[in-house]
Protein backbone atom coordinates (compact mmCIF):
# COMPACT_ATOMS: atom_id res chain seq x y z
CA UNK A 1 0.00 0.00 0.00
CA UNK A 2 1.42 3.37 -1.00
CA UNK A 3 1.91 6.16 1.49
CA UNK A 4 -0.89 8.72 1.49
CA UNK A 5 -0.63 12.25 0.15
CA UNK A 6 -1.41 14.88 2.78
CA UNK A 7 -3.98 16.87 0.85
CA UNK A 8 -7.01 17.10 3.12
CA UNK A 9 -5.76 17.59 6.66
CA UNK A 10 -3.35 19.76 8.60
CA UNK A 11 -2.75 16.84 11.01
CA UNK A 12 0.14 15.06 9.35
CA UNK A 13 0.12 11.28 9.64
CA UNK A 14 3.40 9.57 10.59
CA UNK A 15 3.07 7.63 7.32
CA UNK A 16 2.85 10.79 5.22
CA UNK A 17 5.80 11.11 2.85
CA UNK A 18 4.78 14.08 0.76
CA UNK A 19 2.47 17.08 0.81
CA UNK A 20 0.62 17.98 -2.39
CA UNK A 21 -0.10 21.68 -2.72
CA UNK A 22 -2.87 23.04 -4.94
CA UNK A 23 -1.76 24.44 -8.30
CA UNK A 24 -3.22 27.93 -7.86
CA UNK A 25 -2.05 29.15 -11.27
CA UNK A 26 -3.89 26.24 -12.92
CA UNK A 27 -7.14 27.56 -11.47
CA UNK A 28 -6.55 31.26 -12.06
CA UNK A 29 -5.40 30.95 -15.67
CA UNK A 30 -8.82 29.52 -16.52
CA UNK A 31 -10.35 32.89 -15.74
CA UNK A 32 -7.55 35.47 -15.92
CA UNK A 33 -5.25 36.01 -18.87
CA UNK A 34 -1.69 37.05 -18.00
CA UNK A 35 -1.02 40.37 -19.72
CA UNK A 36 1.93 42.75 -19.67
CA UNK A 37 1.61 46.51 -19.97
CA UNK A 38 2.80 47.50 -23.48
CA UNK A 39 4.62 50.48 -21.95
CA UNK A 40 6.79 48.17 -19.87
CA UNK A 41 10.18 48.74 -21.51
CA UNK A 42 9.72 52.50 -21.79
CA UNK A 43 8.71 52.73 -18.16
CA UNK A 44 11.45 50.41 -16.89
CA UNK A 45 14.24 52.44 -18.51
CA UNK A 46 12.93 55.66 -16.97
CA UNK A 47 12.23 54.09 -13.59
CA UNK A 48 15.68 52.57 -13.16
CA UNK A 49 17.29 55.85 -14.22
CA UNK A 50 15.13 57.67 -11.66
CA UNK A 51 16.22 55.34 -8.87
CA UNK A 52 19.86 55.55 -9.88
CA UNK A 53 19.71 59.36 -9.93
CA UNK A 54 19.55 59.38 -6.12
CA UNK A 55 23.09 58.07 -5.90
CA UNK A 56 24.59 54.68 -5.21
CA UNK A 57 21.43 53.05 -3.95
CA UNK A 58 20.29 53.81 -0.45
CA UNK A 59 23.37 55.00 1.44
CA UNK A 60 25.44 52.47 -0.49
CA UNK A 61 23.33 49.48 0.54
CA UNK A 62 22.60 48.74 -3.12
CA UNK A 63 25.73 50.14 -4.71
CA UNK A 64 27.79 48.73 -7.55
CA UNK A 65 27.20 45.10 -8.49
CA UNK A 66 24.52 44.75 -5.81
CA UNK A 67 22.50 47.45 -7.55
CA UNK A 68 22.90 45.67 -10.90
CA UNK A 69 21.74 42.42 -9.32
CA UNK A 70 18.84 44.27 -7.69
CA UNK A 71 17.65 45.65 -11.05
CA UNK A 72 18.03 42.13 -12.46
CA UNK A 73 15.06 40.99 -10.40
CA UNK A 74 12.87 42.95 -12.87
CA UNK A 75 10.57 44.70 -10.43
CA UNK A 76 9.29 46.91 -13.24
CA UNK A 77 8.21 43.81 -15.16
CA UNK A 78 6.29 42.69 -12.07
CA UNK A 79 4.55 46.08 -11.95
CA UNK A 80 3.71 45.81 -15.66
CA UNK A 81 2.10 42.41 -15.10
CA UNK A 82 0.16 43.71 -12.10
CA UNK A 83 -1.07 46.86 -13.85
CA UNK A 84 -1.44 45.97 -17.56
CA UNK A 85 -3.92 48.74 -18.38
CA UNK A 86 -2.22 51.68 -16.65
CA UNK A 87 -1.05 54.60 -18.76
CA UNK A 88 2.56 55.72 -18.47
CA UNK A 89 1.81 58.55 -16.03
CA UNK A 90 0.34 56.00 -13.60
CA UNK A 91 2.60 53.07 -14.46
CA UNK A 92 5.79 54.99 -13.69
CA UNK A 93 4.93 55.78 -10.04
CA UNK A 94 3.83 52.15 -9.65
CA UNK A 95 7.16 50.91 -11.04
CA UNK A 96 9.07 53.36 -8.88
CA UNK A 97 7.15 52.20 -5.82
CA UNK A 98 7.89 48.55 -6.52
CA UNK A 99 11.61 49.36 -6.70
CA UNK A 100 11.29 51.46 -3.54
CA UNK A 101 9.44 48.86 -1.48
CA UNK A 102 11.85 46.05 -2.36
CA UNK A 103 14.83 48.29 -1.55
CA UNK A 104 13.15 49.23 1.73
CA UNK A 105 12.57 45.56 2.49
CA UNK A 106 16.24 44.82 1.74
CA UNK A 107 17.26 47.47 4.26
CA UNK A 108 15.28 45.63 6.92
CA UNK A 109 16.49 42.17 5.93
CA UNK A 110 20.17 43.14 5.81
CA UNK A 111 20.03 44.15 9.47
CA UNK A 112 22.59 46.93 9.03
CA UNK A 113 20.52 49.32 11.16
CA UNK A 114 19.83 48.93 14.87
CA UNK A 115 16.21 49.00 15.95
CA UNK A 116 16.42 52.65 17.09
CA UNK A 117 18.10 53.73 13.84
CA UNK A 118 15.53 51.79 11.89
CA UNK A 119 12.61 53.37 13.78
CA UNK A 120 14.06 56.82 13.09
CA UNK A 121 14.34 55.99 9.39
CA UNK A 122 10.75 54.71 9.34
CA UNK A 123 9.42 57.79 11.16
CA UNK A 124 11.18 60.12 8.71
CA UNK A 125 9.92 58.14 5.75
CA UNK A 126 6.32 57.85 6.90
CA UNK A 127 6.22 61.56 7.73
CA UNK A 128 6.43 62.10 3.98
CA UNK A 129 2.99 60.56 3.55
CA UNK A 130 1.47 63.12 5.93
CA UNK A 131 3.66 66.10 5.02
CA UNK A 132 4.50 65.49 1.35
CA UNK A 133 5.31 69.13 0.62
CA UNK A 134 8.05 69.40 3.23
CA UNK A 135 11.63 70.10 2.23
CA UNK A 136 13.19 67.03 0.62
CA UNK A 137 14.74 64.95 3.42
CA UNK A 138 18.39 63.97 3.33
CA UNK A 139 17.49 60.34 3.95
CA UNK A 140 17.39 58.90 0.45
CA UNK A 141 14.76 56.29 1.12
CA UNK A 142 12.43 59.06 2.32
CA UNK A 143 13.33 61.35 -0.59
CA UNK A 144 12.47 58.68 -3.15
CA UNK A 145 9.11 57.96 -1.52
CA UNK A 146 8.39 61.70 -1.52
CA UNK A 147 9.01 61.80 -5.29
CA UNK A 148 6.61 58.90 -5.85
CA UNK A 149 3.91 60.21 -3.54
CA UNK A 150 3.92 63.73 -4.98
CA UNK A 151 3.21 62.33 -8.45
CA UNK A 152 0.48 60.06 -7.10
CA UNK A 153 -1.27 63.00 -5.46
CA UNK A 154 -1.23 64.91 -8.73
CA UNK A 155 -3.01 62.30 -10.85
CA UNK A 156 -4.62 59.84 -8.42
CA UNK A 157 -8.07 59.97 -6.86
CA UNK A 158 -8.10 60.85 -3.17
CA UNK A 159 -9.61 57.53 -2.04
CA UNK A 160 -6.95 55.44 -3.77
CA UNK A 161 -4.20 57.68 -2.41
CA UNK A 162 -5.58 57.35 1.14
CA UNK A 163 -5.75 53.57 0.83
CA UNK A 164 -2.14 53.61 -0.37
CA UNK A 165 -1.07 55.59 2.71
CA UNK A 166 -2.92 53.23 5.05
CA UNK A 167 -1.43 50.13 3.41
CA UNK A 168 2.10 51.53 3.43
CA UNK A 169 1.84 52.42 7.11
CA UNK A 170 0.58 48.91 7.93
CA UNK A 171 3.49 47.48 5.97
CA UNK A 172 6.15 49.53 7.79
CA UNK A 173 4.60 48.82 11.21
CA UNK A 174 4.68 45.09 10.55
CA UNK A 175 8.27 45.20 9.24
CA UNK A 176 9.32 47.14 12.34
CA UNK A 177 7.60 44.64 14.65
CA UNK A 178 9.42 41.81 12.90
CA UNK A 179 12.73 43.56 13.47
CA UNK A 180 11.91 44.27 17.12
CA UNK A 181 11.05 40.60 17.68
CA UNK A 182 14.30 39.56 16.01
CA UNK A 183 16.44 41.85 18.17
CA UNK A 184 14.57 40.74 21.30
CA UNK A 185 15.12 37.08 20.45
CA UNK A 186 11.37 36.48 20.27
CA UNK A 187 10.28 33.67 17.97
CA UNK A 188 6.81 34.47 16.70
CA UNK A 189 4.09 31.89 17.05
CA UNK A 190 2.50 30.66 13.84
CA UNK A 191 -0.51 32.91 14.37
CA UNK A 192 1.71 35.93 15.08
CA UNK A 193 3.73 35.25 11.94
CA UNK A 194 0.58 34.77 9.89
CA UNK A 195 -0.86 38.06 11.16
CA UNK A 196 2.23 40.15 10.42
CA UNK A 197 2.95 38.37 7.13
CA UNK A 198 -0.32 39.68 5.72
CA UNK A 199 1.24 43.15 5.93
CA UNK A 200 4.95 42.43 5.37
CA UNK A 201 4.25 40.50 2.15
CA UNK A 202 3.36 43.70 0.32
CA UNK A 203 0.09 42.36 -1.09
CA UNK A 204 -1.97 45.07 0.60
CA UNK A 205 0.16 47.86 -0.85
CA UNK A 206 -0.04 46.20 -4.26
CA UNK A 207 -3.84 46.18 -4.09
CA UNK A 208 -3.79 49.84 -3.08
CA UNK A 209 -1.47 50.62 -5.98
CA UNK A 210 -3.88 48.76 -8.28
CA UNK A 211 -6.60 51.23 -7.30
CA UNK A 212 -4.28 54.12 -8.13
CA UNK A 213 -2.73 52.76 -11.34
CA UNK A 214 -6.06 51.80 -12.91
CA UNK A 215 -8.01 54.79 -11.62
CA UNK A 216 -10.35 52.75 -9.43
CA UNK A 217 -12.36 54.81 -6.94
CA UNK A 218 -13.27 52.15 -4.37
CA UNK A 219 -15.61 53.53 -1.67
CA UNK A 220 -14.85 52.56 1.92
CA UNK A 221 -18.25 50.86 2.29
CA UNK A 222 -17.25 48.51 -0.53
CA UNK A 223 -13.66 47.99 0.60
CA UNK A 224 -14.73 47.14 4.15
CA UNK A 225 -17.74 45.03 3.17
CA UNK A 226 -17.51 41.65 4.91
CA UNK A 227 -17.44 39.63 1.68
CA UNK A 228 -14.92 41.90 -0.04
CA UNK A 229 -12.73 41.86 3.07
CA UNK A 230 -12.76 38.04 3.12
CA UNK A 231 -11.91 37.89 -0.59
CA UNK A 232 -9.07 40.35 -0.05
CA UNK A 233 -7.73 38.33 2.88
CA UNK A 234 -7.96 35.05 0.95
CA UNK A 235 -6.16 36.54 -2.05
CA UNK A 236 -3.53 38.03 0.24
CA UNK A 237 -2.77 34.73 1.94
CA UNK A 238 -2.76 32.73 -1.32
CA UNK A 239 -0.19 35.09 -2.83
CA UNK A 240 1.81 35.42 0.38
CA UNK A 241 2.09 31.73 1.12
CA UNK A 242 2.80 30.87 -2.52
CA UNK A 243 5.62 33.42 -2.49
CA UNK A 244 7.07 32.01 0.73
CA UNK A 245 6.89 28.42 -0.51
CA UNK A 246 8.55 29.25 -3.84
CA UNK A 247 11.21 31.29 -2.04
CA UNK A 248 12.06 28.57 0.48
CA UNK A 249 15.64 27.37 -0.15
Amino acid sequence: MSNPDCTTSFNLSPSCTRIVLPDISKYTRQHFVLRCNPLYQLGETASEAWFDSYGLGYTGILSGTRLEKFFGYRFCLLASLCFPDADLDHLRPAMDYFIWVFAFDDMADLGELGIEEWQCAVDTTMDILHNPDRVQPKLKIAATLQSIFQRMRQNGNSTAVRHFVEATESYTRAITQDMADHYAGHVQTFEEFRKYRRDTSGVKVTLAMLEYAHGINLPDEVMHDAIISELSLAGNEILTWANDIYSFP
